[in-house]
C-alpha cells in the first residue's frame, strides 16, 4: 500500500471530517515537538556503529527483528529480546517486573557488555497492540477482561518500556562517560498514533492509542530531564507508519473483546470487519527493512532528532530531498492508517460525551472560572468540546464559555438546569472544580449527587450529598452504583440527567534518570495516577451509564424543569481533562515534574474521544 502524501486527504476519506490543518510548529502550539522524517539524505551520519553493544526490544520478529539486523550489518553487536526467545535471544517480559529485572541483570553479565564497560544504544521496541471497542458499556460482554485488558497494554507498551529503560540506564551512563565519544543513544518506537488524542481515528484501537501516548510523553519528558540534569544519554522517538508485521496476527494482540482461538471477532460482524481491515493494512504495509534504515540512521547522526516518523517507499518518493518534515497530519489521515474507512459505523450512543477543559486552578482557590466553562457545556445544546478542525492533536477544544460575564449573569443560564440530578465526582468541598460546580449545581436547582475518596474528612456544612467514591478500586465503584440505584433523587427522577467525572489524582516528580528515583515510590505513583485518572474513570462511566441511559430514553430533547430556554438533553457525560492531555511532552523544561500525570489525562483523553465516536 502506498501512503498518498498531498495537501488533501485521499478521496476515500473526504467524508471523514473537516478538512485538515496542517501541523504548525510554532511557541503556542502544544504539539510543537513535531516529528521529522527519516531516513533524511541531508541528515550528517557522524558516528560508526562499529563495535557497538546495542539492546533491541521485541527482535523475534517485525520491526525489531529487521532492526537487529540492520545493526548487525553495521557491525554492531545486538542483544536481541522476546517474550518466547529461542537462542540467541534473551527473555524479556515487558509487563512482568520481575522479567525486567532479571533481562537486566543478565544484559549486565553479558560479556559483550562486560568488556565494552555499558551498552552504547537501547532502541526500546517491544509492545502489544490493543484491539476492542471503548464501549458504551452496554456492548461490553465480560468487563472484567476487558479492564484488565486495557491495564495489560498499558503495563506493557508504557510502564514496561519505562521499566526497561530506568534497569538499563546505568549501562548507558557508563558509556556515555566512559566510552571516550560520549555517545549512547535511546530510540523508542512509538505509534503514530500516538499524535492523536483518539478522536477521529478507529475507536477499536483507543487503548493502543492511550497506551503510545502515554509513552510518547513519557520519552519526551525524560529527554528534558535528561538534559536539565547534563546527561549525555540521547533520546529519540521513531514513528513508522503502516509496516509489514505480524503485531494483529492470530492471538498476538490483548483483545478487549471475546474472540476465537485464531483471533476473529466472537459473533461481532463490525468489530471483525474492523480487524480484518487493519490486517490487511499490515500486510499491505512497508518492509520492516525499509523501516529499520530509519533506525540506523538515528543511531548515526550527530545530533539526534527528537522525534522522527518513516514512512514507506510511496511515502519517499513523494518527499522532496531537502523536504525533512512534510505535513505529518496528511500521512496520519492516509489510507495505511484510516483504516475505519472499510469499517461499518455503529450507532451513536444516546449519551453525549463532553471533554470539558477548565482553567487552571489556583492553588486553594475557587475555580470559578473552571465552573463556568463546565456549567456551560451543560446549558450548550451543542457537544461543547468539539473537533472543529482535525490536526495530529484533534479533537482541539473550544473555549467555553464564550461569553462569561453575560452567561453568568443569565436567569436562564441556571433556569434550565432546575430539578435535574447530577451526579459530579472529585467535589471534596467547595474549592476545586469539582466542589464549586456542585455548589453552582445545586444554587441552580440541581440535585448534586458529590463524591469523594474521604467524605468524612470534609466536616463543612454543603448543600449537596457527598459520598464516598475511589475510582481505583472496583469494589468502591461497585458500592457507589449500589448508592446510586437506592438514592431517593434518583429513584423520582428515573435515572441521572449528567455526570462530571472530574475526580483525579496529581502524581509530581521526576522521570529521571534513575539516580534520582525511589523506585518504589516511583512506580506506585506510575500505578496509583494510571489507576485513578486513566482506568478509573472507565469504571465509573459503567456504573453511571444505565442511569443516562434511562433519563436519556425517558425525557429525549426535553430533560428539564423551569422556564425560559429549551433544557439540554438529559443524558451527558462530562469529562474533565487536563491542558497537559494536549501536549507530546518535554516543551516546558520544568513540565517534565508531572508527566506522570500527564501521561495517564493522555490515556484518559484517548478513552473519551474513542467513546464519543
Amino acid at each position: 500500500m502506498r501512503v498518498a502524501l498531498s495537501h488533501q486527504p485521499p478521496s476515500n476519506l473526504q467524508a471523514a471530517g473537516p478538512p485538515i490543518q496542517y501541523w504548525q510548529s510554532n511557541a503556542t502550539n502544544p504539539c510543537a515537538a513535531h516529528p521529522k522524517w527519516r531516513p533524511d539524505s541531508a541528515v550528517r551520519e557522524k558516528y560508526d556503529l562499529t563495535g557497538r553493544v546495542v539492546v533491541v526490544t521485541g527482535a523475534s520478529s517485525g520491526i525489531g527483528r529487521a532492526v537487529a539486523a540492520a545493526l548487525e550489518a553495521e557491525g554492531a553487536t545486538v542483544l536481541g529480546t522476546s517474550r518466547t526467545p529461542a537462542h540467541p535471544l534473551l527473555r524479556l517480559d515487558m509487563a512482568d517486573p520481575a522479567s525486567v529485572a532479571s533481562f537486566a541483570a543478565s544484559v549486565a553479565a553479558h560479556p559483550a557488555v562486560v568488556a565494552r564497560g555499558g551498552i552504547d544504544a537501547l532502541v526500546n521496541n517491544a509492545g502489544r497492540t490493543v484491539l476492542g471497542s471503548p464501549g458504551p458499556p452496554p456492548s461490553i460482554l465480560n468487563y472484567t477482561s476487558w479492564v484488565d485488558g486495557l491495564r495489560a497494554g498499558i503495563q506493557t507498551n508504557y510502564v514496561g518500556t519505562v521499566r526497561v529503560t530506568n534497569a538499563l540506564w546505568p549501562l548507558l551512563e557508563s558509556r556515555s562517560k566512559h566510552g571516550g565519544d560520549g555517545y549512547a543513544r535511546v530510540v523508542t518506537t512509538v505509534s503514530p498514533l500516538a499524535w492523536a488524542t483518539g478522536g477521529g481515528f478507529e475507536p477499536y484501537l483507543f487503548g493502543y492509542t492511550a497506551s503510545q501516548r502515554a509513552l510518547l510523553g513519557y520519552c519526551n519528558n525524560l529527554r528534558a530531564a535528561a538534559t536539565t540534569v547534563g546527561s549525555k544519554v540521547a533520546l529519540s522517538t521513531l514513528a513508522p507508519m503502516a509496516t509489514a508485521t505480524a503485531l494483529a496476527t492470530g492471538r498476538r494482540p490483548i483483545f478487549l473483546q471475546p474472540t476465537t482461538l485464531g483471533g476473529d471477532a466472537a459473533g461481532d460482524p463490525a468489530f471483525q470487519a474492523f480487524i480484518d481491515a487493519y490486517r490487511a493494512a499490515l500486510t499491505d504495509g512497508a518492509d520492516p527493512a525499509t523501516i529499520a534504515a530509519a533506525y540506523v540512521q538515528i543511531l548515526k547522526e550527530d545530533k539526534p532528532v527528537a522525534n522522527a516518523a518513516v514512512g514507506s517507499p510511496g511515502v519517499a518518493d513523494t518527499i522532496a530531498p531537502q523536504q525533512a518534515s512534510p505535513p505529518f497530519a496528511s500521512v496520519l489521515t492516509a489510507e495505511a492508517l484510516s483504516v475505519s474507512a472499510f469499517v461499518p459505523v455503529p450507532p451513536k450512543p444516546a449519551v453525549a460525551i463532553i471533554t470539558g477543559l477548565p482553567d487552571k486552578v489556583a492553588a486553594g482557590g475557587d475555580d470559578g472560572g473552571g465552573r463556568r466553562r463546565l456549567m456551560s457545556t451543560l446549558k450548550d445544546d451543542a457537544e461543547g468540546w468539539v473537533a472543529h478542525h482535525r490536526t495530529p492533536c484533534t479533537p482541539l477544544p473550544l473555549f467555553y464559555p464564550t461569553r462569561p460575564s453575560k452567561k453568568e449573569a443569565d436567569p436562564a443560564f441556571t433556569a434550565n438546569l432546575t430539578g435535574m440530578v447530577a451526579v459530579v465526582t472529585g467535589a471534596s468541598g467547595r474549592k476545586g472544580v469539582g466542589g464549586s460546580l456542585a455548589d453552582a449545581l445545586t444554587a441552580a436547582g440541581v440535585t448534586v449527587i458529590g463524591t469523594s475518596r474521604t467524605p468524612a474528612a470534609y466536616a463543612e456544612d454543603l448543600p449537596y450529598d457527598l459520598t464516598t467514591l475511589d475510582m481505583a478500586h472496583q469494589a468502591s465503584v461497585d458500592a457507589f452504583g449500589v448508592y446510586l440505584s437506592t438514592h431517593p433523587a434518583v429513584i423520582a427522577r428515573g435515572g441521572v440527567d449528567f455526570a462530571v467525572l472530574n475526580a483525579g489524582r496529581f502524581a509530581l516528580g521526576s522521570p529521571g534518570p534513575p539516580p534520582l528515583l525511589d523506585e518504589g515510590l516511583y512506580y506506585e505513583s506510575i500505578d496509583a495516577a494510571l489507576a485513578t485518572n486513566y482506568l478509573g474513570p472507565l469504571r465509573v462511566v459503567a456504573t453511571v451509564w444505565p442511569f443516562l441511559e434511562a433519563r436519556a430514553a425517558a425525557a429525549g430533547s426535553s430533560g428539564g424543569g423551569g422556564g425560559g430556554p429549551p433544557p439540554p438533553p438529559a443524558g451527558r457525560l462530562i469529562f474533565t481533562a487536563s491542558a497537559s492531555a494536549y501536549a507530546t511532552g518535554g516543551g516546558d523544561p520544568l513540565s517534565y515534574f508531572y508527566w506522570a500525570y500527564a501521561a495517564s489525562k493522555r490515556a484518559s483523553l484517548s478513552y473519551y474521544d474513542a467513546l464519543r465516536e
